[in-house]
């Protein structure tokens, strides 16, 4: 009878004990959220600082073992890294400067071509569906007052990014200092037993990977959308490529938005709606190959995620994070998958997170 009852009330006491553990693990999970939200302009500029010294850290090592000091590599591989994001943000301020100057000129122009196009599917939709579009409305979104609101709005951004850039580049000239020591670190946190270092070095060159693949895929299809842009004569044609470059980053949504402010740009400055259609058709017919045969073939299965958890992914990093949080939102899942990955108790999670083998 008293062995029973002491089984009894030790399994009552286990079963409390992993309530309590479930519960404490829900709440972390949530101040973890919260925290991330609320520390963003802080949180940001560290992940994005990690996720480009993670790309130089096999530089940094060869260099090392090429005997090159510390104090030379560090200095080095920051000015590279400044250089090309000043180059990339000046080709940005110009474009977008000039646009504004020509802002009215394009606003009345671009009224005039879609007043012409609702004029002539209201004549289609009247003769054969008995139905108007109301001119108005669609007008009303490109006024100047909203284009100006717009500009407004972006410029809020820039100083907003420019705070958080001074932010990546202090973590990153930290984090650049610190690559070359990682194993002695990690070695000395985990302890000599632990799998820490094997397991970050593992994720650490899935990340770099990925995002490699990703850059030289995002490379090339900004580059081609250049040659297209310049072969119709379309203005700000190294702009529109840019954009078209960093959109793609945003996985789904990316390819989605990326050829619309070249079509509107393309519907101000031509008068021919062929050559219209055409570019369209041949970005279009770029970016399809681009994404659905040749990046589905180097990026693999292993690191592939499926529609559903990138689509969460967007609505959650962006809820987080905002527009950033939708560019990270694919390194930062990919980066959950492979941890998931090294412990076999929640390794179903990250099949569920990934796409099956083809058989």
């Amino acid at each position: 009878m008293s062995n029973n009852f002491n089984l009894e009330n030790g399994n009552q006491t286990s079963y409390n004990d992993k309530t309590v553990a479930t519960v404490l693990v829900v709440f972390l999970i949530v101040l973890v959220f919260y925290l991330l939200q609320q520390l963003a302009s802080i949180l940001m500029p560290l992940v994005l600082a990690f996720l480009f010294a993670s790309l130089f850290q096999p530089i940094i090592l060869f260099l090392k073992k090429k005997n090159f000091p510390n104090w030379l590599i560090v200095p080095i591989i920051a000015i590279i890294t400044i250089t090309i994001i000043a180059a990339f943000a000046l080709i940005i301020a110009q474009s977008v400067s000039q646009i504004i100057e020509q802002k009215d000129v394009f606003i009345d122009l671009l009224n005039q071509k879609i007043d012409i196009s609702i004029k002539w599917l209201n004549s289609i939709s009247r003769k054969y569906f008995n139905f108007r579009i109301n001119d108005k409305k669609i007008l009303a979104l490109f006024d100047k007052d909203f284009i100006s609101n717009t500009v407004s709005s972006l410029a809020a951004s820039l100083g907003s990014f420019l705070s958080s850039f001074f932010m990546f580049i202090l973590y990153y000239i930290i984090l650049l200092t610190s690559m070359s020591n990682y194993k002695s670190f990690l070695s000395w946190v985990g302890g000599s037993n632990s799998k820490l270092l094997q397991n970050y070095e593992h994720i650490q060159k899935a990340i770099v990977s990925y995002i490699t693949i990703k850059t030289l895929l995002n490379l090339t299809t900004g580059t081609l959308a250049t040659i297209i842009f310049y072969s119709f004569d379309l203005q700000f044609p190294l702009f529109w490529g840019f954009l078209t470059f960093l959109l793609f980053y945003i996985p789904s949504i990316g390819s989605i938005i990326a050829p619309i402010p070249p079509l509107l740009m393309g519907i101000i400055q031509f008068d021919s709606f062929n050559t219209i259609l055409m570019m369209m058709l041949l970005i279009m017919f770029m970016q399809a190959i681009m994404g659905n045969i040749i990046e589905p073939i180097l990026m693999g299965q292993k690191l592939r995620l499926n529609t559903l958890t990138i689509i969460f992914g967007i609505v959650f990093w962006s809820y987080i994070w905002g527009v950033t949080g939708m560019f990270l939102c694919v390194p930062l899942l990919v980066m959950f998958k492979l941890i998931l990955e090294q412990y076999p108790t929640l390794e179903f999670i990250s099949r569920l997170m990934g796409t099956a083998p083809k058989q």
